[in-house]
């Protein structure tokens, strides 16, 4: 879109010089996220603070111009993107700490502050923010929140949600509402809303977080199974005991086939699957306890080995880009009861599969699959038989009673299944909830429910 010129002269009024950028590479830096989608914004905007994000949304209402807001761009559903042009709001400059209280056990920071970095200002006052994606060396908290990411510990420490005790953000009108720890424990409604909305309610300037103890103690190791089922199952039943581990890593063959090759430490026979089992100040579990043995069991000595097996773990994604070019990353959740089922659908999908290959790996405990469908766009049909791989997969989850994401988001790559798992009446009302948020629809157009 054309944007006027007298909203680009308002916006040089209120901001620092070098906070508007209007050249085409910046359009160009600032048009994708890790979905790999592309949408052009009109300009780039570099906030400093919070006064700043005001001026910003106050001058884009008059102009009816919208606005999305972006972190590191780490999203996997286009969450981030300016779908219908406008102005992208880069939060990367408001990346403070502004306050550690570990009598409170409370921090308050900007959006922009990355989620490694928090933990190693956090580490020496032996406080923790357990919400942890594996993108933590470069995602930052604000998108943690608008996301309500859960991570490796999701289910021992609950969502991000469970761990924001305050927000401040800027409603459509460019006003500060304040919640929780900023208001004196008031307007916990709006909170609520406000946390895995996805930009789409207002932007979010100050967040508080409750911060835990830091474990003293870990518990981890590696152990292979025969199958998909009896790696599944033997979580199902881990989790069934009632004191779960923090993590239950699932990788099934595919997965263990491409991180771990010929020659490779934790290299194995082909069908296995593994569980990556952590237990924090804990006493671990045997995992032959449950039934279901594993063929193997590597258990970490120390911290460098525990380290390594972490590392292992995380190399999945970027690993993948060895198989093919180009990657659709879902992240479907399904009841504990039904994790057996569907691993058993999602091995019998990948052996039909032409055009692509499937790879599946994510957090059991909380029923979390990663279902990755690596592809060659340049193959005739190839991102064809990878999208209906897709559809499958979300029609599965509903049909076992599952949600269509858990920690990513819908945005833009989810919005058609939305159907899925809430009726017209209860879209409806999600709309209506929008439409009080922001009655012109300037934040983050275009996703959920647009």
């Amino acid at each position: 879109m054309q944007l006027p010129k007298q909203l680009i002269t308002e916006l040089s009024e209120r901001l620092a010089k070098n906070s508007i950028d209007l050249t085409p590479e910046a359009a160009l830096s600032y048009s994708y996220d890790a979905s790999k989608r592309e949408h052009l914004p009109d300009a780039v905007l570099l906030p400093s603070s919070k006064n700043d994000v005001a001026s910003i949304v106050t001058i884009a209402r008059k102009y009816h111009i919208p606005v999305t807001v972006r972190g590191a761009g780490t999203g996997l559903t286009g969450g981030a993107l300016a779908v219908t042009g406008g102005l992208v709001i880069s939060m990367e400059r408001m990346n403070k700490v502004i306050t550690i209280d570990p009598d409170e056990r409370i921090a308050i920071v900007e959006p922009g502050v990355i989620n490694g970095d928090l933990e190693a200002r956090l580490k020496k006052y032996s406080l923790s923010f357990p919400c942890d994606p594996s993108s933590a060396a470069y995602s930052t908290i604000g998108g943690n929140v608008a996301e309500n990411g859960c991570g490796y510990k999701g289910r021992f420490y609950g969502s991000c949600s469970a761990h924001v005790a305050g927000l401040v953000y800027v409603n459509d009108e460019g006003t500060f509402i304040s919640t929780g720890y900023f208001n004196k424990g008031q307007n916990t409604l709006s909170e609520r809303l406000m946390v895995g909305s996805e930009g789409t309610g207002g932007i979010i300037v100050r967040i508080a977080l409750r911060l835990i103890s830091l474990p003293k103690e870990y518990s981890t190791s590696l152990h292979f199974f025969k199958s998909s089922s009896e790696a599944v199952k033997c979580a199902q039943k881990m989790i069934a005991y009632g004191k779960p581990p923090a993590s239950i890593e699932y990788m099934d063959s595919p997965v263990l086939t491409a991180i771990a090759p010929e020659g490779h430490k934790y290299n194995c026979a082909k069908g296995t699957c593994a569980l990556l089992i952590e237990n924090c100040d804990r006493d671990a579990v045997k995992v032959g306890s449950f039934g279901n043995s594993p063929t193997r069991s590597i258990i970490a000595a120390d911290a460098n080995e525990r380290a390594e097996l972490w590392a292992f773990r995380n190399s999945i994604s970027s690993k993948l880009y060895n198989i093919k070019t180009d990657k659709i990353n879902e992240d479907v959740a399904v009841p504990i009861s039904r994790l057996d089922d569907f691993a058993a659908f999602l091995d019998e999908k990948a052996a039909s599969l032409q055009k692509t290959q499937m790879f599946n790996f994510g957090h059991m405990s909380v029923g979390c699959f990663h279902v990755t469908i690596m592809y060659n766009a340049s193959e005739e049909g190839a991102r064809e038989e990878a999208l209906n791989v897709v559809s499958e997969v979300m029609h599965k989850t509903a049909e076992l009673e599952g949600t269509i994401s858990c920690e990513h988001g819908i945005g833009l790559s989810k919005k058609e299944f939305m159907k899925l798992e809430m009726n017209e009446e209860q879209l409806a009302f999600h709309r209506r909830i929008k439409e009080s948020f922001d009655p012109e629809s300037i934040f983050n157009p275009g996703k959920i429910n647009d």
